[in-house]
């Protein structure tokens, strides 16, 4: 009958990010349930990217698995996001990445890839354009990861072919042309609403051209951190184009954040308020017995939301589907009913006929026998251990359950401080492994009691005895400084007289402030040198004094246990040059030769006068 339809109402989840945490798969399956329960009742389920968190094969393989058990039956078009992108698990197990084209009657869906780089590709561009033109007479609707518009524009702006870089999100500007191009193609063609996700928050904006109009509907995250909450949306679209968005929460308007449907218990909403984290668990719990053969669900609705409906819920078991029967273990202004149930691929799904009011709890399960036996639970750990003033504390639990599964672990919490004291009830949350509460710093001197109880989803109960945590008093902290000496070297340890040596000394402060410090350098057992040294805290310094002595010896230097010595010796003697004897012949010899030479000059003179006679 879609060729007929004048409107078409589907539901809209953007950013899963399954594996994000334990609790981003229980996100998927409340509103996969919440689809079958919402009024009016959705044709359709559209997921606008970042399906999974990190695309690791588990994350793919759970999306798969959660999509077809507890989506059976619902028609699913998904739009791949960039987490999506980080390795070929995606497309392995969930599908490829591509863009494509829907149409169901009168309505045409067109899915497109904004990659990585959080825009459209020029192909994209191109095949859009031909698939446009193919459907120009359609009810458009077009759907990505990467939102055109940026965190500010949110209402009623005006397109007149001017594309202003400071409204569009970052990603949008890095091909300003291709970004004008697709504007003025949405244009053109009166597409007539744009989905997207991506930046974890509502925005919806109303642009409006020439002889048209487009919305642009920007939904939260379902499963991971956001600024307000997780949610969905439930949204109509008529055949002129017009949309509306249903259940709109009391505190929220259509041009004003947040305005999409909590998945988690939130009463009201106070604007401001930074709800980023996981405060709790969302509306809808479904969990398997530890045998996997049972199944249990949960619900705990706003006094302003009411859901009617039937439920088809698998369990992947190979026992026989006569043995199951459903036990309802609390309905308040609420009810189920096992309406039918049936085997086929390989599953056993059991559909459930489901009423709650406004306010509404409801715990059932399905199960093949009735549980009556209590869960386990103990207290794993506490860190720190010894908790120091105004330092978070988070008290871990080991709970399990042999029966249909623990259903929630309350902790009663009794603050007392001198003459004040404040009790409250927290839930600790299921982190996968243990259950975890997390607890603010106190003051010193305060005493947290704690009354853990465990309840399974047939309300059987265990209490644990009370469990005291004393906050240390505070330790007024003293500053006070901690020079230390932590060497003393000389330049040389051995030296001649009348030479000099540096002797070093290396000093830190280990201590917690400014501070002087005396150093006193002693010189074999006397006072050598006194000096006064200032340091700041974690601060080094070296002092240096130079020492000439003035005899040879031995000389040690002592310094707050540590010490040095040089050796002094005296300066060597030059040996002297070896004196060569005179050859100058000595004054009587000289003497004796002159009188023998005169004697034998006077005795030739004779000689010769009387010859001559």
């Amino acid at each position: 009958d879609s060729e007929t339809l004048d409107s078409l109402t589907f539901v809209q989840v953007s950013d899963i990010h399954i594996g994000f945490e334990y609790e981003s798969n229980q996100r998927l399956v409340t509103a996969l349930l919440m689809y079958r329960l919402l009024d009016p009742k959705p044709r359709l389920f559209v997921a606008t990217g970042d399906n999974t968190d990190r695309a690791a094969n588990l994350e793919a393989i759970k999306l798969k698995e959660l999509l077809s058990t507890f989506g059976y039956g619902i028609p699913k078009l998904l739009a791949p996001g960039n987490h999506d992108s980080r390795t070929k698990a995606y497309e392995t197990h969930v599908g490829e990445r591509y863009y494509y084209r829907v149409v169901g009657g009168n309505f045409l869906f067109i899915a497109l890839d904004t990659g990585d780089f959080g825009m459209i590709t020029y192909e994209q561009y191109i095949w859009l354009r031909e698939v446009l033109e193919e459907y120009s007479n359609l009810t458009k609707i077009i759907f990505f990861h990467h939102p055109i518009w940026g965190y500010e524009i949110q209402g009623n702006i005006t397109y007149e072919g001017v594309v202003r870089e400071n409204e569009l999100y970052g990603s949008w500007r890095s091909n300003m042309s291709l970004t004008k191009a697709t504007l003025d193609l949405i244009t053109e063609y009166r597409v007539n609403l744009v989905l997207a996700g991506h930046i974890h928050t509502d925005r919806t904006v109303t642009m409006k051209y020439d002889g048209g109009v487009t919305y642009f509907v920007t939904t939260t995250t379902l499963g991971a951190s956001r600024p307000e909450y997780n949610g969905l949306r439930l949204i109509t679209i008529f055949r002129n184009g017009s949309i509306i968005l249903h259940n709109i929460p009391p505190w929220a308007s259509f041009g004003k954040v947040p305005n999409s449907i909590p998945i988690q218990y939130l009463e009201d909403f106070k604007y401001g308020l930074d709800r980023r984290g996981t405060p709790g668990y969302p509306l809808f719990r479904g969990l398997y017995s530890m045998d996997g053969d049972s199944l249990s669900i949960s619900m705990n609705i706003m006094s302003w939301l009411s859901l009617e409906g039937r439920l088809l819920l698998p369990i992947d078991t190979e026992r026989d589907i006569t043995d199951y029967n459903l036990y309802v273990s609390m309905a308040e202004s609420s009810t189920a009913t096992l309406i039918d149930s049936k085997r086929f691929d390989g599953i056993n799904y059991f559909l459930v006929d489901i009423t709650v009011d406004p306010g509404g709890e409801l715990i059932f399960s399905l199960s093949y026998f009735n549980d009556e036996d209590p869960p386990n639970l103990s207290v794993a750990y506490i860190n720190p251990e010894d908790p120091a003033p105004n330092v978070p504390i988070t008290v871990y639990f080991d709970a399990s359950d042999d029966g249909w599964g623990v259903y929630k672990v309350p902790v009663k919490v009794s603050i007392e401080k001198d003459d004040m004291q404040e009790t409250m009830v927290l839930e600790a949350m299921f982190t996968g492994t243990l259950y975890m509460l997390s607890l603010e710093g106190y003051e010193g001197g305060t005493i947290i009691k704690l009354y853990p109880s465990a309840l399974d989803f047939n309300l059987n109960y265990v209490n644990l005895s009370e469990l005291e945590i004393m906050v240390e008093e505070p330790i007024e902290e003293v500053y006070i400084p901690d020079i230390r000496v932590v060497s003393l070297n000389v330049s040389s340890e051995s030296i001649r007289l009348g030479e000099s040596i540096d002797i070093s000394i290396e000093l830190s402060n280990f201590g917690n402030a400014t501070g002087e410090y005396t150093l006193e350098i002693f010189l074999n057992g006397e006072l050598f040198n006194s000096s006064v040294v200032t340091l700041d805290v974690g601060m080094s310094t070296i002092y240096t004094v130079t020492f000439t002595p003035d005899a040879a010896g031995t000389y040690t230097f002592e310094v707050d246990g540590f010490s040095a010595t040089v050796n002094v010796v005296e300066e060597a003697i030059q040996p002297e040059e070896p004196i060569e004897e005179e050859t100058t012949p000595p004054s009587s010899t000289i003497y004796l030769v002159g009188v023998v030479a005169l004697i034998v000059t006077v005795s030739l003179v004779l000689f010769i006068v009387l010859r001559k006679r």
